[in-house]
């Protein structure tokens, strides 16, 4: 993954450039930044921009970038953040989804916690993430087996939430079974 303070220091020396002092505290606000004096603006632009930049999460930080180029229509932005906001190539399977948490339906609060973790500390897309307790992650009509057995065996890494509820699930251990008969 590209390095958060790269992305960082491209989105606040471009907002820098492009606006004036006393329109980029506004311009920060409509981008979902924290505001701040005006004053702050007038010690350093990029300083200012970089500040409010700081506090958002790597997918946040994506999704300003994107609403930047959009707004801007710049084609230097666009190349320079272009390795930010490729899409990661997918290998031989049309699944999006990079982590599959296997984990019992009881742990459902535990395994959110874990999932806001991840994304915070290594700025994987909770999107990107497949469990089943998520709402609407089994579509309605569909054999949910199957459904999960292919996002189990499409998904890049598998993290399992063993707890005493996993263990006592029947469901659970098949799943693991059939991650590690999927290994081979």
């Amino acid at each position: 993954m590209p390095d958060i303070n790269e992305l960082i220091s491209v989105l606040a020396s471009f907002l820098a450039e492009k606006e004036k002092t006393y329109t980029l505290p506004s311009v920060c606000v409509r981008y979902g930044m924290e505001p701040g004096e005006e004053r702050e603006t007038y010690q350093s632009k990029r300083s200012y921009a970089s500040k409010r930049l700081s506090s958002k999460s790597y997918n946040e930080l994506l999704e300003i970038a994107a609403s930047i180029i959009e707004d801007y229509d710049d084609g230097d932005l666009r190349i320079s953040l272009q390795k930010y906001l490729k899409k990661p190539e997918k290998e031989g399977n049309d699944l999006d989804n990079k982590l599959f948490i296997s984990h019992s339906s009881m742990d459902k609060k535990l395994v959110e916690s874990l999932i806001q973790f991840i994304s915070d500390a290594i700025h994987i897309d909770k999107n990107l993430i497949y469990y089943t307790s998520k709402p609407g992650t089994i579509k309605t009509g569909t054999y949910f087996i199957e459904e999960i057995k292919k996002e189990l065996l499409g998904c890049e890494a598998m993290l399992i939430l063993m707890s005493e509820n996993y263990l006592n699930s029947y469901f659970c251990l098949a799943e693991l079974g059939a991650a590690w008969e999927g290994l081979s």
